[in-house]
């Protein structure tokens, strides 16, 4: 990961959500964020200065490899579904 960014927290997936549980880093000097999916594939977004401001809620690891075996499974399945039923659902690598 570049070092120019930050662990800010972890979003979990949950019915309806947008997208798969993935870890949010915010870039500490044009405030873009890399959302880092479970296969560490990633896409940009922007998020909010109320999940930057709040960050102290997220009691989850910051990287992938951190995570437990089980939990890491488990997003992966999770991923491959949604890959699966999102075909225009497109990453790049970490």
């Amino acid at each position: 990961m570049n070092s120019n960014y930050k662990y800010v927290y972890t979003f979990f997936h949950v019915s309806g959500s947008v997208l798969p549980t993935h870890k949010v880093f915010k870039n500490l000097t044009d405030h873009q964020a890399k959302l880092v999916f479970a296969d560490n594939s990633c896409i940009y977004a922007e998020v909010s200065d109320w999940i930057t401001n709040n960050r102290h809620l997220d009691t989850r690891k910051s990287t992938w490899k951190e995570e437990t075996a089980l939990f890491l499974s488990n997003e992966l399945k999770a991923l491959a579904q949604y890959r699966a039923r999102h075909p225009s659902f497109k990453t790049e690598k970490n």
